[in-house]
């Protein structure tokens, strides 16, 4: 199992996710208006998120997920995460996926997250090189990959690869 890490910024609290995320997450994660833009565009169910919580995620080292909170509220905001792709001697790339709440967008929270977790990356993984796949039609996700710093690196299929050095 992953150990539960946590981050906080000025105005966010972070934490590994847990079991008890399910629905929260299950929930934003079936909006067709989030999943159109995902690798597997579909929504999915509680038990499938809770088996790939449990025989996938909890498994992997190379992973972290994190629910992102306002610091003065319970109520989750968004669910970031970070995977540690390639590393050797020389540092790593992490790629980076975000999933912010509606109600929560274009208030900074989003860019704040992200810094905190490659901050993170950079000190525990010796993260070199960030990479973000976003959906070559969405457009927002794209406008806030460069709005962080990254750079449009190649297209894949229905996905543009950016990239941003440490």
């Amino acid at each position: 199992m992953n150990h539960i890490y946590s981050l906080k910024t000025r105005r966010l609290y972070l934490r590994e996710i847990e079991y008890k995320d399910a629905g929260t997450i299950v929930e934003w994660r079936s909006k067709p208006e989030n999943y159109q833009y995902f690798f597997n565009p579909k929504p999915i169910t509680i038990q499938e998120h809770i088996k790939w919580f449990l025989d996938v995620y909890q498994k992997d080292l190379d992973r972290l997920d994190w629910m992102c909170f306002r610091k003065e509220e319970e109520e989750a905001i968004g669910v970031f995460g970070i995977r540690r792709r390639k590393a050797d001697s020389t540092g790593c790339e992490t790629e980076i996926s975000y999933l912010l709440d509606q109600k929560a967008q274009h208030l900074g929270y989003g860019k704040e997250a992200i810094t905190a977790l490659q901050q993170w990356a950079v000190i525990h993984w010796n993260t070199t090189v960030f990479l973000a796949a976003v959906h070559r039609e969405n457009e927002s996700s794209k406008r806030f990959a460069e709005k962080l710093g990254f750079s449009l690196q190649k297209a894949s299929g229905n996905f543009l690869i950016y990239q941003r050095f440490v």
